[in-house]
């Protein structure tokens, strides 16, 4: 997994959101596993769930353009 965290710049197309989070997964069960089951993000999730005022999750599949 690798991880990618930074202030969102300010423009319209953040739709109000100020932080941005990029984690890329080697595969779809990996994904899963740290979405359900990873006792880390579970932590994260009570600690820092509260924090967010509102959360917007895309999954999707790059392509080669």
């Amino acid at each position: 997994m690798s991880i990618a965290l930074g202030e969102a710049l300010p423009d319209q197309r953040s739709q109000g959101y100020t932080v941005v989070a990029k984690l890329e997964f080697a595969s779809k069960e990996d994904c899963d596993y740290y979405d359900a089951e990873c006792p880390g993000h579970k932590g994260l999730k009570r600690s820092a769930g509260h924090l967010a005022q509102g959360l917007l999750t895309v999954n999707f599949h790059p392509v080669n353009i």
